[in-house]
């Protein structure tokens, strides 16, 4: 550093030089006029000066970072960081030189803010300069993660410890409650939960200085074990004296395999299953109660279920009366009865079920007719009887009774209106005729010549439209709708081309329904307003309801002794369930009011929309659906109208079904199985279920999208009749989503008239009317069960299949197939008549096959094709058909079925 004395002297001098020249007082040399020059002021020197120095900025904790600087006229820079109490901490390598060549200082890892200095010195005589950068030192977040699996337990089920995992970010250490020392990442298993309750654990990081900390806690739920439940029932719960009942019993949160133990009169000793069941011995004591215990880990449950067993009951007692007792011929009477000690009655007449009641006989031209009322109660059954005498001549068959016996069985005598009755002449014979059921020639009159409740007269579909008469029929079979209240006299008339009887005594009583359910026993149902009873056809007296639900309003008013209508015009829907009628009849299901039909929609896949009975009633019977529209729209899987039991008098008429897969089924199925089931489980109340007296009648059916079969029925005593079914001739390759099937598929008849319908366009490949029969056997070996041996064993496979109470001898057989209108589409067969495939035994007979015609398509192949014994076709009509392979008959053995026999064409 310069003296600053010694630069002040100077400055002084240079001064005073300066004067002296302002005043020309210069001294002057030698005698005047010369001396020695003055010497020149020397330069000041320029202050240093910084040009540039890196402006404050931000730097992560724990970083580095760059300051570069530049200056001029310094002969040397130091920078300081006076963040610290004193001192230096770095000099630049290099000294910056006066020439102001710019330079820069890497500092070391920084975790606080830092101000640093630059200080430049210059030449002699000049005053260093400074200035200041601060680097900011953003602090790291630390973050710290802890999960506790599982975190929910249950004590005593299952794993009864967690799983604590924890990790963290920017931490230097961490510290978890429970655990110790547990670093920065790892996992550890608490100790086993034996109490319950809410257990946390605490997760807490810190990092480096300047950093924020962090923590995360995980919290356990331990619960206790629960205690378990108990259900268990009597079905049923109140029984005769001395007779069993059946215990069932479920249990949850239990553990072990046996884990319940039962007490009670009967009830099986030792360990028992979570659930089970067992029928008690036969009961005498009155209340008997049965306890079932069960044990979890959450401790033991007890649950208890009383019988109700009533004392021995009196035996019942009936009085039968007939009045008048004594009538002319073609009168009627009355049979009436009372009873005591019972709880229902029925009369072979058909009065009704009630403990007291009456009816009113047909007209009667029998010499007597006895009539027997059998009532049943607690103590038993009883029958009592009443006889009418029959004065001034009888009714009997008249004609060549020599040379013909005519037997003429109607199906039943009286009932409600609509009411379908099945006639069968087959038991007719005739000494000179070899096969009376095929060679004589059998005429129906049913005396209702006004036709349906609006007056038509003839059948408007079939091969004869607006030409065959209602009240005719021809065959050995036949069936009538009489939908007229009324007395009517079914007459027939038999002849073998030379001889000829007749009979007239076959009367048919038809009830009025507005009677039969007058008042209250009428429910008319509306979907969006409550209707008025006696206003727009709904009965006076009726009770009003408004369901836009079908299942619902079916569940709630369809009854035993009840009618439901539902409004014309109005749309029902089903949303979760099909409707399903379980109580016998009598009863129907129908409509009330003008306009279109009720419409009844299923907006669902996999749906049945109707089913009649269930496994539980194998007697159930005497029911009408009709005047209704139901829409499957489409659905895959959607049924129509079906049953799940055995169903005995069920008239489906004029019904429309549009858009099922399958939507006419009343069938064998569900029946076959729940008589098997009960031959095998030795559950005999849930046997005897059969199909029979089925009338479907004058419906249409229209195809849908996934449509298989219009109809795919099989029973006893079976009328088809005035329908119009279309399959749509659904086909694959031209587009439609699945090939359809047979448009009217029988699995198994017997007897039956399937008459006048419009059988229209299979699908591809397949026939217009199909009749097998149950399986004998397959591929060569007996089915489970068959009819030969009717135990049905642990195989259920084939329960469906066959059962001797419903199938009897197991023939399809006695079917008249008469004035059909047949369209085929594509590669179809119109009729089969015989087992379903070549491996299949399934034997049918007797079959008659006449007036039918045939419409053929250019891809026609045949049209009935005959597998079966004993089979007439006569006066059926074949039009159309371009196909190579067009056969009118085709007779043939398809596989193990008996060969075909006695084929008269």
């Amino acid at each position: 550093m310069p003296d600053e004395a010694s630069g002040t002297k100077t400055s002084q001098i240079a001064f005073l030089v300066a004067l002296l020249a302002i005043f020309g007082l210069a001294s002057c040399g030698g005698g005047g006029g010369g001396g020695t020059p003055a010497a020149a002021a020397p330069a000041t020197p320029a202050a240093p000066a910084i040009l540039t120095l890196t402006d404050s900025h931000s730097i992560p904790n724990g970083t580095t970072t760059t300051i570069g600087w530049s200056s001029s006229d310094a002969s040397q820079c130091v920078l300081y960081n006076t963040t610290a109490t004193s001192g230096t901490i770095s000099t630049p390598t290099t000294p910056v030189v006066a020439s102001g060549t710019a330079s820069s200082y890497t500092t070391p890892a920084l975790n606080t803010n830092t101000t640093y200095t630059l200080e430049c010195s210059g030449a002699t005589g000049t005053s260093p300069t400074q200035q200041t950068t601060t680097v900011t030192v953003v602090p790291l977040s630390v973050y710290a993660y802890l999960t506790a699996t599982p975190s929910a337990i249950t004590i005593g089920t299952g794993q009864q410890y967690a799983t604590l995992s924890w990790s963290s970010i920017n931490s230097t250490s961490c510290s978890l409650t429970g655990v110790a020392s547990p670093g920065t990442v790892g996992t550890s298993n608490t100790s086993n939960f034996t109490v319950a309750g809410t257990y946390s654990y605490t997760f807490s990081c810190s990092g480096a200085a300047g950093t924020n900390p962090a923590q995360q806690t995980a919290t356990v739920t331990v619960s206790a074990a629960s205690v378990p439940t108990i259900t268990l029932t009597a079905t049923p719960p109140t029984i005769s004296n001395n007779t069993t009942t059946y215990m069932a019993w479920s249990s949850t949160n239990t553990t072990g395999a046996t884990p319940c133990t039962a007490t009670g009169t009967g009830a099986p000793g030792g360990p028992l299953a979570a659930s089970g069941s067992f029928t008690t011995p036969n009961l005498t004591v009155n209340p008997t109660t049965y306890t079932i215990s069960c044990t979890g880990l959450g401790g033991t449950a007890t649950q208890s279920a009383t019988v109700t067993v009533n004392p021995p009951a009196s035996p019942p007692a009936v009085t039968v009366t007939a009045s008048p007792s004594t009538i002319s011929s073609g009168e009627s009477s009355t049979i009436s009865w009372t009873s005591t000690n019972a709880t229902s009655c029925s009369s072979a007449g058909g009065g009704g079920t009630g403990t007291t009641g009456a009816f009113t006989t047909p007209a009667l031209t029998a010499p007597s007719t006895t009539y027997t009322v059998t009532c049943t109660g607690l103590g038993g059954s009883i029958s009592g009887n009443a006889t009418v005498t029959v004065s001034g001549g009888a009714c009997a068959t008249t004609g060549d009774t020599g040379a013909i016996t005519l037997s003429s069985v109607a199906a039943r005598l009286n009932g409600v209106a609509p009411l379908a009755v099945f006639f069968d002449a087959s038991g007719t014979t005739a000494p000179a005729i070899t096969r009376p059921f095929h060679e004589l020639e059998y005429r129906w009159t049913f005396g209702d010549a006004s036709g349906t409740i609006n007056n038509v007269t003839t059948w408007g579909t079939g091969s004869n439209p607006g030409v065959n008469s209602r009240n005719t029929a021809t065959g050995p079979v036949a069936a009538h709708v009489f939908e007229r209240p009324g007395t009517y006299t079914a007459t027939l008339y038999i002849t073998d081309g030379t001889n000829a009887v007749q009979n007239g005594c076959t009367t048919i009583v038809v009830q009025d329904p507005d009677v039969v359910f007058s008042g209250a026993n009428t429910y008319c149902v509306g979907a969006t307003a409550l209707p008025v009873a006696g206003a727009g056809g709904c009965p006076a007296g009726a009770t009003p309801a408004m369901q836009p639900n079908f299942t619902t309003a079916i569940s709630s008013y369809a009854r035993t002794g009840k009618r439901v209508l539902f409004k014309r015009g109005d749309t029902f829907t089903i949303s979760t369930a099909g409707a399903s009628i379980t109580a016998t009849g009598p009863g129907i299901v129908g409509a009330f009011g003008s306009g279109n039909l009720p419409l009844v929609q299923v907006p669902l896949n996999d749906r049945g929309i109707f089913s009649f009975s269930s496994g539980p009633t194998p007697a159930f019977k005497d029911w009408r659906l009709m005047d209704l529209e139901f829409d499957g729209m489409g659905g895959s899987n959607v049924t129509g109208v079906g049953n799940g039991g055995g169903a005995t008098q069920i008239t489906l008429l004029r019904l429309t079904m549009r858009r099922f897969e399958a939507a006419i089924g009343i069938a064998d199925g569900n029946p076959n199985y729940w008589n098997n089931y009960a031959i095998a489980n030795n559950r005999p109340e849930l046997g005897g279920h059969t199909v029979d007296q089925i009338a479907v009648v004058d419906s249409t059916v229209v195809y849908g999208p996934n449509t298989h079969y219009g109809g795919y029925n099989a029973g006893n005593r079976f009328a088809f009749m005035g329908n119009s079914i279309d399959n749509g001739g659904l086909n694959i390759s031209r587009g439609d989503p699945i090939n359809g099937s047979h448009v009217a598929r029988f699995p198994y008849l017997g007897k039956a008239v399937i008459s006048n319908n419009d059988i229209l366009r299979p699908g591809f490949d397949r026939l217009g009317i199909k009749i097998h029969a149950p399986t004998w056997s397959y591929n060569g070996s007996w089915v489970v069960p068959r009819p030969d041996s009717p135990t049905p064993t642990a195989d259920q496979s084939w329960w469906s299949s066959y059962s001797a109470a419903l199938s009897g001898d197991g023939y399809s057989k006695q079917i008249i197939i008469s004035d059909n209108k047949l369209v085929d589409f594509i590669n179809p067969w119109s009729i089969a008549v015989g087992p379903q495939g070549a491996n299949a035994d399934e034997r049918v007979r007797d079959v008659i096959m006449e007036r039918n015609l045939h419409v053929g398509t250019p891809t026609s192949q045949m049209s009935q094709i005959i597998r079966a014994q004993e089979v007439t076709a006569r006066n059926n009509l074949f039009l159309g058909g371009g196909s190579t392979t067009r056969y009118a008959f085709r007779v043939e053995v398809d596989g193990p079925e008996p060969p075909a026999s006695n084929v008269c064409i």
